[in-house]
């Protein structure tokens, strides 16, 4: 049965990245596919099936020159286009590589689960291989673009598949207590600190939390110390991204995530345990990074001057 599904598995990506590549995507290597030049002009892109039953999608954005001492030049900017982004792909530095990557990890542990017939598990795969390939490249495009290409879906609404988020938290073991819109407010695991997650319905749950950052105005240093610090945590905490807004009255960063409408209890636990993981990670180092001097401090150790 597992050499089965593993079997079904390896052919529902490969059709999933035919179907968006035809003959420009290969696998280079067992658990590894190359699409190249998808749209013209993108990057290749890579995609890595892991032990875990996550599949990673990795390319490059601003032809790889976003890297070393002009990470923290545009990380802010970079949190912001992450903050426009309708799809489940982030902006982020991956652990050792100090170069800006789009990124979009898509677990498939509920396809396996859901669809035990060969050819339903494939289709199933196949249709998350398609959707995240079209995440990265909106990434690709926003930043392209500075972050002016379309508008952010809203969360709300319904969709066509109805969810009941509150069943599904209580499934998942993560108690909630309802907002306006349907939207429901999650405790994150984060000792000694408040850390909330607000989940929002539509088209895919989207869960976010704001981060505290102890000022309204930050300095420039300040900017590129925070969103350097944060790029990178995405880069570490699968399905988290950072995120600023670009709000007139004060600035506010965030972490977000999302999945699909049809995701188990199972997914939405994993998704709330990264939220709290990432959280925990960064919670008490913005404030301060928020401070100027302390800001310089961390660039001037990194080699990045402000």
């Amino acid at each position: 049965m597992i050499a089965t599904q593993a079997h079904s598995l390896h052919d529902g990506i490969t059709a999933g990245l035919a179907g968006v590549a035809g003959r420009r995507a290969h696998s280079e290597r067992p658990g590894q596919w190359a699409l190249e030049g998808v749209r013209k002009g993108t990057p290749p892109i890579v995609a890595v099936l892991t032990e875990d039953r996550w599949l990673q999608f990795t390319a490059p954005v601003a032809g790889g020159h976003m890297h070393g001492p002009a990470v923290p030049q545009c990380a802010w900017d970079l949190l912001q286009v992450n903050g426009s982004l309708a799809g489940a792909a982030k902006l982020a530095v991956p652990p050792g590589r100090d170069v800006v990557m789009a990124t979009c990890e898509v677990w498939l542990g509920d396809a396996l689960a859901d669809n035990e017939a060969d050819d339903a598990c494939g289709a199933a795969v196949a249709a998350l291989v398609r959707e995240a390939v079209d995440d990265v490249h909106e990434a690709i495009d926003r930043v392209r673009s500075n972050g002016r290409s379309g508008t952010k879906a809203s969360g709300s609404g319904h969709d066509a598949q109805a969810v009941d988020l509150t069943e599904l938290c209580q499934l998942a073991g993560w108690p909630c207590n309802h907002r306006a819109e349907g939207r429901l407010a999650v405790q994150l695991e984060v000792p000694g600190s408040y850390a909330q997650a607000i989940l929002c319905p539509g088209s895919r749950i989207h869960a976010s939390v704001e981060l505290p950052l102890g000022q309204e105005n930050l300095s420039p240093a300040s900017r590129q110390a925070i969103g350097t610090v944060l790029l990178l945590l995405a880069g570490q905490v699968r399905w988290i991204r950072a995120a600023a807004d670009a709000d007139p009255r004060r600035e506010l960063v965030f972490l977000e995530a999302q999945m699909g409408t049809g995701a188990s209890a199972t997914a939405l636990g994993h998704l709330l345990a990264a939220l709290s993981t990432a959280a925990r990670l960064i919670v008490r180092e913005l404030p301060v990074l928020a401070r100027q001097e302390i800001a310089e401090k961390y660039l001037s150790i990194r080699g990045w001057s402000s």
